[in-house]
């Protein structure tokens, strides 16, 4: 089994105590930035949706929303949460073109491998519309490190410039750094994106 499938079982595997500690999460914050690129009724791909905590957020907003997961497990609790149709989708499986004003991936591309992540973030370029907005969310660092049954590819502000410079539909619109939001994890440094298609 490859670790990007060790990733998905370990959160089938461990689905209701990940649920536990992050469907009532306060994300305000990160959503604010977000939101404000975002007309009234705008289309959002919740990349890696989890157990339906943003989906539930932005359908509620009035926005039509998407939500795909790799996870059996998070798509049937997210399917229940949100009451919304959840897809089940490995991310290297995305294929829509040109269908969505956003994507929300937030602490979700952090488990692709460096290797593909290049590859991925393409798929995802293809699925926004001109000018639509790009979140994305990664633990602060720059190593990649299978840990407790999961990959994370960590990213700081200078090594993920160098890796998006790749990609010249995608371009930078704000960068910044703030602590997790999970009890008793207020130390973890996280990484934010804000990316707009040309």
């Amino acid at each position: 089994m490859n670790k990007t499938k060790e990733t998905i079982e370990y959160y089938n595997k461990n689905s209701e105590s990940y649920i536990s500690s992050t469907l009532d999460l306060n994300l305000e914050s990160l959503y604010k930035p977000f939101l404000e690129h975002l007309k009234p009724g705008a289309k959002i791909l919740d990349a890696g949706c989890g157990p339906g905590r943003d989906v539930k957020y932005f359908h509620g907003l009035g926005f039509e929303v998407v939500g795909i997961d790799a996870s059996e497990e998070m798509v049937k609790k997210a399917r229940e949460v949100t009451g919304l149709e959840i897809l089940q989708l490995d991310f290297s499986q995305v294929q829509f073109e040109n269908e969505f004003d956003a994507v929300w991936a937030c602490a979700s591309l952090l488990h692709i491998p460096k290797s593909q992540i290049q590859n991925i973030l393409k798929l995802f370029s293809n699925a926004l519309r001109k000018n639509g907005v790009f979140y994305m969310s990664f633990k602060y660092g720059e190593n990649e490190e299978f840990r407790n049954g999961r990959i994370f590819s960590n990213y700081n502000e200078h090594s993920f410039k160098i890796f998006l410079s790749n990609i010249p539909k995608l371009k930078i619109f704000k960068m910044w750094k703030t602590y997790d939001v999970r009890p008793n994890r207020e130390d973890e440094l996280w990484l934010n994106i804000l990316i707009v298609k040309n």
